[in-house]
């Protein structure tokens, strides 16, 4: 989409080229430790305030990483509305499209990312940070559906093996026929329609990406 070629894959490069960064990297973070992993073990440990505030810290340490390594432009995006997962939907009590409860955790999160950004391109010389709104993204996309070419934004394209739609996908059972309309393929993630989607407003919509939109960020 934006002329870029394909990064090589990671297990076809040599130790050394490893080390370097070629075209650029992609380093995924923070979903699932807002997810089912804070659920399930750290709720026990930490409040939602602070466990925000530790995985704002460790991305912090993580990008710097990786401009010691030779990183300069970053697009960071937050974290998408869990809440309006199939998953959440369908295991979790609500009232409104999506479970706020979950949304309200990633929000504690979402919140601190920007001022992280800003601080890190103010002490990296030369670094750009943009933030990426997925989260708006997923909004969006679930109050105006037909906007953006949906027809279901709340289950599964698969059937899980318990025919609920709260697992993973059922071996050997066909999905959805209709798939490019369907925002989640599974419970737990988007569709590759989706994924267009938050590609074509990183690259173009400054209401999504700031200060300035990745296809900025890379003639930058």
């Amino acid at each position: 989409m934006a002329g870029l070629q394909y990064p090589p894959p990671s297990t076809g490069m040599s130790e050394i080229d490893r080390k370097t960064i070629q075209t650029g990297v992609n380093y995924g973070s923070g979903g699932n430790d807002l997810g089912l992993r804070y659920e399930k073990i750290m709720m026990k440990k930490y409040s939602i305030n602070k466990y925000a505030q530790l995985l704002i810290e460790k991305l912090s340490k993580q990008l710097q990483r990786l401009y010691k390594i030779g990183a300069r432009k970053f697009l960071v995006r937050n974290i998408a509305a869990l809440g309006c997962q199939p998953f959440n939907i369908n295991t979790k009590n609500h009232t409104g499209p999506c479970a706020e409860e979950v949304n309200q955790r990633i929000s504690e999160y979402n919140k601190l990312l920007p001022s992280l950004l800003m601080n890190l391109q103010s002490t990296l010389l030369g670094s750009k940070f943009i933030h990426g709104d997925i989260y708006k993204v997923f909004q969006d996309a679930i109050a105006s559906p037909a906007s953006y070419g949906f027809k279901d934004v709340s289950t599964s394209c698969c059937i899980d093996k318990n025919g609920n739609r709260s697992g993973t996908c059922a071996p050997n059972v066909a999905p959805c026929e209709d798939r490019k309309s369907s925002a989640f393929f599974d419970t737990f993630h988007p569709s590759e329609s989706m994924h267009f989607l938050w590609a074509r407003r990183f690259l173009n919509d400054s209401s999504i990406c700031s200060p300035m939109t990745l296809i900025q960020l890379m003639q930058a």
